[in-house]
Order: structure tokens, then sequence, then C-alpha cells
């Protein structure tokens, strides 16, 4: 039996906001922001040593959202007001990377920067950062080099904790999607550097390792299937001849694919279905797939096979 229910509540200690379980079933699916990467409500942390390019890879993103453009294919979709708020490169140099990129002011109307971080381990910071989040309607919030969001010792536990609480947990109940960048320690075995509590908190943990190509991006913790398990990116633009950008590599699509493909076509999905409306779909036909291979399925139908020169699954072959 449930414990007797007092009939009034003090006005020191007030109600615990429950969940409203028919508005919560109720609520529409929300479709990720960068498939496998980006979701709203999530919190992405990026890991890499040092020099990797994590901040390369994050300025990509954000400039890309902004404009209108899937990162890593390209094709054209809704346009993302992103927050970018850095404490690793500075404005100049990010002036001289989207310079390179022959952006100008209108281009990046809703690609909103600051190199000044408030500490979002306090609760004035973490207001300024939420704040400005909704202000400007941001999808996105990306938090650069994130040891310049804590005021306390990078091994203290305390500002970690405090920086969740304050900053990241906010946002997430706003909606939006997080994407932090941090550092390896000496060991990279051991994720980011500093407090083990660090990251606990994150929805997906993802390392980021230079590769002949470009980078590949393994997610080493996950909370949700929704997040991919690694994908693999060519870099253009590493010669310095032209400004550095992002795609998919063929071996981005794992065994499986141009099935999975197939499924989703005869179960007369649009081209434009996100995850959510395809596990609906394909619970309602009885039928399952792998996490990994309906995400790559989806992918490809939104923008692959669009794309002049994008390589297609092929069976049989490690591009599977």
């Amino acid at each position: 039996m449930p414990p007797d229910r007092p009939n009034t509540q003090p006005e020191e200690y007030p109600l615990l906001r429950l969940t409203d379980w028919a508005d919560a079933f109720n609520r529409p699916a929300v479709d990720a922001v960068v498939d496998g990467l980006l979701i709203p409500g999530r919190w992405t942390a990026l890991v890499a040593p040092a020099k990797a390019g994590k901040s390369t890879l994050a300025l990509h993103i954000a400039h890309c959202l902004a404009r209108g453009l899937e990162p890593f294919t390209g094709a054209n979709q809704s346009r993302v007001a992103v927050l970018y708020v850095d404490g690793e490169m500075g404005e100049l140099d990010v002036v001289e990377r989207l310079r390179a990129l022959d952006h100008t002011p209108d281009d990046l109307e809703l690609l909103h920067y600051s190199d000044a971080p408030p500490k979002g381990d306090t609760l004035p910071g973490g207001l300024a950062l939420a704040g400005a989040a909704q202000h400007l309607g941001a999808g996105v919030v990306i938090l650069d080099g994130l040891n310049a969001f804590i005021s306390g010792a990078e091994k203290d536990d305390v500002p970690w904790r405090a920086l969740y609480e304050h900053t990241i947990a906010p946002l997430k109940r706003a909606g939006c999607a997080v994407l932090s960048s941090d550092n390896t320690g000496k060991d990279p075995t051991l994720s980011a550097r500093g407090s083990s509590v660090k990251l606990d908190k994150a929805d997906a943990i993802m390392e980021v390792k230079r590769t002949e190509a470009g980078v590949k991006v393994t997610t080493t913790h996950q909370r949700s299937a929704a997040f991919h398990r690694d994908f693999a990116l060519s870099m253009s633009g590493l010669d310095g001849v032209e400004p550095i950008s992002y795609r998919h590599c063929a071996s981005s699509w794992p065994a499986g694919t141009q099935a999975a493909v197939a499924v989703l076509d005869d179960l007369r999905l649009p081209l434009s279905a996100g995850r959510p409306a395809c596990v609906a779909a394909l619970k309602a036909a009885g039928q399952g797939m792998r996490t990994e291979v309906l995400s790559a399925a989806i992918r490809y139908r939104k923008h692959a096979g669009t794309l002049p020169g994008t390589p297609a699954p092929e069976q049989g072959t490690e591009q599977w």
C-alpha cells in the first residue's frame, strides 16, 4: 500500500515536477539534427588527443547546419540556429577559417559565436548559456574546449557535476542538441582527462582519431541506440589548397545497408523519414533491423542516393 499523502505541501518544500505520462507518450518524436551524432535533448561528447582536429570538425558541423547543409553529405536541409561557445580557438582563428570557406556575414546569420565562455559550473554562467540559447532559438549548442567552462580544478568532481546541473541539463530539457569537445589524457584509453565523473552523464562519448584519409569516430559509451557505433569521414583540404571539409567514407555503410534500404522502400516510407518514423513502420510490419544498419539505411535514403559521386553500398564488400 502507498503511504498516506499529506493534504498540503509546506511552502518551503515545493512539489517535485512529475512527468505527465499521457503528454510524454503523445509528444511527437523528433529526428536527429545530424543522424547518429546530434540528437535533440541529448549530450554528445567528442574526445580526442590535442591537435586531432576536434575544433575543426565542430566548426564544420556548426557552419553547415547554420547554412542548411547536412555536414557530411552536403545535401540541402532545413537551417538550424547554432550557438558556438569557444574555449579553444578564438575569434581570429574562426574568422580566418570561415573566410577561407568564402563565407560572408550574411551566410552566418544563424551561427552565433562567442569566444568568452562563461563558467557553466556556476548558476550565473549556466543561466547565461541556457538563456542565450533560448533567446537565439538555438537547436544546437557547441561547447568547444570543455575545461574552459568550469571555475574549479579539472581533477575535482564537484565542478563537473555543477556544470551538468547548471548548464547541460537545462539545455537538454530545452530540447537542444549539445556537443562538447575535450582532450584525452596521456592514456587515451581512459577517455577525457581529469575527473572520472567529467563525462559520466553524457549520452554518448565519441572518440575522434586521425586516419590517413581523415578521421574515424568511435562511440565508446552511449545511453541510446540512436547514436552511430562508428563512422569514418574523409577530409579534403589537408594540403592547404582548399578549405577543410568532411564527407562520409564508403566504409561508413555497414553490411546489410542495401537490403535495409530496400525494406524501407517497400514500406513506402518517404526518403526524408527519420529514425522514429522508420522504427514505428518496422514495428507495425513485424520486422526487426539492427540499429547500425537502420541508421545507415536512413542516412543513405536521405542523402547518398541523390548525391553524384557518392559510393553506393555494394553487397559482399567492406562497404556494406
